[in-house]
């Protein structure tokens, strides 16, 4: 897992997009956005 705390990062939002394999083989992708705002 990545961890990411944004502490380093400006306002604003942010999309997100993850692409792996599992080890059976099978593909999957996730997306997301998030907003920071302090």
């Amino acid at each position: 897992m990545i961890d990411w705390t944004g502490a380093d990062a400006s306002d604003g939002t942010y999309y997100w997009v993850a692409e792996y394999t599992d080890n059976k083989g099978s593909g999957s992708r996730q997306s997301g956005h998030l907003t920071l705002l302090r």
